[in-house]
C-alpha cells in the first residue's frame, strides 16, 4: 500500500492513542483539582475540629473553676456549721448547768460564758429591761 491509503491506516491506527491524550492530560488536570479540594478540605476540617477543641477547652476550665469555687464554699459551710455545732454544745452545756443548779436550790453562780457562749449571745440590746410591779 502506497499513498493515500497507507496514510489512512496510520491515521486510523493513532487515532484513538492522538484522542487519548487530551482525555488523559484532562483527567490528569481534573485529579488534581480533585486533590487541591481534597486538601483543601482537611484543613478547613482541621481548623474547625481546632476550633471546636478550643472551645471544649474553654468550657472545661470554666467547669473546673466552678467546682474550685464551690468546693471552697462548701468547705467554708462545713467550718461554719462546725462552729455553730460548738456555739450550740455550749450552750446547752450552759443552759443544763444552770437547771441543775437550781433545781438543786442552790444560789446561781456567777457564771462566765464560754467564748463561744459569748460570740452566739452579745448580751442584752438597748437599755435593761424595767422591773415589773408586784
Amino acid at each position: 500500500m502506497t499513498g493515500p491509503g497507507r496514510f489512512g491506516c496510520i491515521a486510523l491506527a493513532v487515532a484513538p492513542l492522538l484522542a487519548g491524550l487530551p482525555v488523559q492530560a484532562g483527567e490528569k488536570h481534573l485529579q488534581r483539582q480533585i486533590d487541591a479540594l481534597d486538601t483543601r478540605l482537611s484543613r478547613i476540617e482541621r481548623l474547625l475540629k481546632n476550633a471546636v477543641l478550643h472551645d471544649m477547652m474553654g468550657r472545661l476550665q470554666d467547669l473546673e473553676r466552678q467546682v474550685r469555687e464551690l468546693r471552697g464554699e462548701n468547705e467554708q459551710i462545713a467550718h461554719d456549721l462546725e462552729g455553730m455545732r460548738s456555739r450550740q454544745r455550749d450552750l446547752y452545756l450552759d443552759v443544763d448547768r444552770r437547771l441543775q443548779a437550781f433545781e438543786s436550790g442552790r444560789p446561781p453562780a456567777k457564771v462566765t460564758p464560754s467564748p463561744a457562749a459569748a460570740r452566739a449571745w452579745p448580751g442584752p440590746r438597748g437599755p435593761p429591761p424595767r422591773p415589773r410591779p408586784s
